[in-house]
């Protein structure tokens, strides 16, 4: 995981806050995307260097988009992991192209990780 970007829904409290936290302390470069840019801030401030917080409402096509992009210009590339710790309304198939299927070369996400959320 070391360098590889990973987007966090939700990744400001509850299980996506300790999900964001195993990647971090795996060595991938953290997104932690909530409706609060505040809340955001204080775990990506909490994480350290390798966490970025980002604003996004996931129910919102646009805000998601928008999301996707900031993180790619933040981490550089394209955005192959993504750990949905927030429930999704219904998105256009753009927005999840956007931030990508969570999956890249058969790699998983750390086993603490991939508990945390089931």
């Amino acid at each position: 995981w070391a360098g590889s970007p990973v987007v966090v829904t939700g990744g400001s409290k509850g299980i996506g806050k300790g999900t964001a936290r195993v990647f971090a302390e795996a060595g991938a470069n953290v997104a932690i995307l909530a409706r609060s840019k505040d809340q955001a801030q204080a775990t990506a401030d909490e994480i350290g260097r390798s966490a970025i917080a980002v604003s996004a409402d996931v129910t919102d096509e646009a805000s998601l988009i928008a999301a996707a992009r900031e993180v790619e210009a933040a981490f550089g590339g394209e955005l192959p992991y993504l750990v949905k710790a927030t429930s999704f309304a219904s998105v256009s198939e753009e927005a999840r192209a956007a931030v990508g299927d969570g999956q890249k070369n058969g790699q998983r996400a750390p086993a603490a990780a991939k508990a945390a959320s089931s």
